[in-house]
Parts: C-alpha cells; sequence; structure tokens
C-alpha cells in the first residue's frame, strides 16, 4: 500500500489525467440506474458500500464503520482510497482512531493507492491534504474532482442528493446498521454543495 501525503499527492494526478469524466456513486434509489457498460471509459468513484455492487476506481468514505462492512475481494479492485485522518466513529472524530487503523485493516488485501485527508472541522495532521466540505461522502468526492482532478470537464452523479428519496436503496439496506433516511432539507444541501464546488464542470444528478 503506498500512503500519499500533501508533497506526493500531485504525483498520481498524472495516473487519471486522461480521464475527463467522472461518475459518482451513492446509495440511493437511483444507484440503480448507474450502467457499467456505458460508464467503461469514466472515472467511477464509490462513496460508501456504493463499492460492495459495482467496480470502482476510487473509495471514499468518512465513517470508520463503513470500512468494516466492505467487501475485501472489492477492495482488492479499488485504486485509490480517500480517507480522514480521523475517520468518524458515530460521527466524531477521536484521537485514538486514525486512517492507520483503516491500513491495518485492508494491508492483506489492498496494494494500491491510499490517501489520507483532513475533513473540515475534525483533528488536523499537517502531512496530508485538506478537503473543505464534511457534509457527506459525496461532498468530500467533489472536493476532490475539484481540487486534484483538474482534467475533469463532466461528473455525473447516480444515488446522490436525490429529493424525496430519504432511505437508501434496498440493495443497501441489509449492509447498513440504522440506515439513514435524510430529510429533503438535508439532500438538497448535499445537492447545491456539490452544484457549489463543481460550479465550472457539467454536473448531472440521475
Amino acid at each position: 500500500m503506498k500512503i500519499i501525503d500533501k508533497n506526493t499527492i500531485f504525483d498520481i494526478q498524472k495516473k487519471y489525467s486522461e480521464y475527463t469524466n467522472v461518475v459518482i456513486l451513492g446509495k440511493r434509489p437511483t444507484f440503480n440506474n448507474f450502467n457499467p457498460t456505458i460508464h467503461k471509459n469514466d472515472f467511477i468513484i464509490g462513496v460508501n458500500d456504493s463499492i460492495n455492487l459495482a467496480d470502482c476506481d476510487m473509495l471514499v468514505s468518512n465513517d470508520y464503520e463503513t470500512y468494516q462492512r466492505l467487501d475485501k475481494k472489492q477492495i482488492s479492485k479499488i485504486k485509490y482510497i480517500l480517507c480522514p485522518c480521523f475517520p468518524r466513529v458515530k460521527e466524531q472524530a477521536y484521537l485514538d482512531t486514525t486512517h492507520d487503523k483503516i491500513v491495518n485493516m485492508f494491508s492483506s488485501h489492498y496494494n494500491n493507492f491510499f490517501i489520507p485527508f483532513n475533513l473540515r472541522g475534525d483533528k488536523f495532521n499537517s502531512n496530508f491534504i485538506s478537503l473543505p466540505s464534511h457534509l457527506s461522502g459525496g461532498n468530500t468526492a467533489g472536493d476532490f474532482i475539484q481540487h486534484f482532478m483538474p482534467n475533469i470537464n463532466n461528473v455525473i452523479c447516480y444515488g446522490i442528493g436525490m429529493i424525496n428519496q430519504p432511505k437508501y436503496h434496498d440493495s443497501f439496506n441489509k449492509e447498513t446498521s440504522g440506515y439513514y433516511r435524510y430529510n429533503n432539507t438535508h439532500l438538497q444541501n448535499i445537492r447545491d454543495l456539490l452544484s457549489k464546488t463543481l460550479n465550472n464542470k457539467i454536473l448531472l444528478f440521475k
């Protein structure tokens, strides 16, 4: 596993510089609209458990509990993992829960790039990059695209920020303890922040 810090983050940009389109996968019902054949030439970012059901290039998750649920076989296919320096435990950051715990958890079945980052409002590690928002994993993905994927022109979201879809897609319910029932205000906030973050891209919610 290769740990990427703030000095080496730009060295890996060339590895995905050929992409101009990104897909972000979330867990709302429209996740099911994602067709991997249509997007076979796009860079796929899976948020949380979505990587268990789709092959992705990058995993983004802000929560320690999520990493415990992820399928090892699917993890082994991921090229990049974007993880907070202090992953949230029940939505709180703790000094004794760092990205090192995730590194150790995946050490036997993951050999690619691991990118720790500082999540806004949490503890801070000056060795790693910082991302400005903390609202959701989808917004973390948007931050990374905006700041570290300069060649991206188009972003398509499936299962992210969908109004009137408070529950997760049925495929995820059994894998997620106490799955969130977001209200429309929170879902709209996720959507609005993504639009603001990616205001120089073509952004679609499907």
